[in-house]
């Protein structure tokens, strides 16, 4: 039934969002970091990566940040999860002031 199959992805979405949320927000309240290198590199820790997604619509440009579950190999696996999906605690603009603020 395609109407179950649709229902399970959304629930597994739900999960992966759910378990990477539970490593983005702690690891952005509880260690400094100063670039998006050495944010990656401690998420890599939790086997989570995160990459930076520009998007320019009618000129403006967009910059946001894209979360993803990897292997024990560091490779991504699994959906990608938008940062707006968890919360803006976690998104671009938040993550600038976080480097900012670790610098001081």
């Amino acid at each position: 039934d395609l109407r179950m199959s649709r229902g399970l992805g959304d629930v597994y979405k739900r999960q992966i969002k759910h378990q990477i949320a539970n490593v983005v927000k702690p690891v952005m309240q509880g260690y400094k970091f100063q670039s998006v290198k050495e944010f990656k590199a401690l998420l890599g820790l939790f086997h989570v990566t995160v990459e930076e997604a520009h998007k320019t619509i009618k000129g403006k440009t967009y910059h946001g940040l894209v979360y993803a579950a990897t292997d024990e190999k560091g490779e991504r696996t699994g959906v990608a999860i938008k940062s707006s999906k968890i919360g803006k605690s976690v998104g671009y603009e938040a993550l600038q002031k976080k480097f900012v603020k670790s610098k001081q």
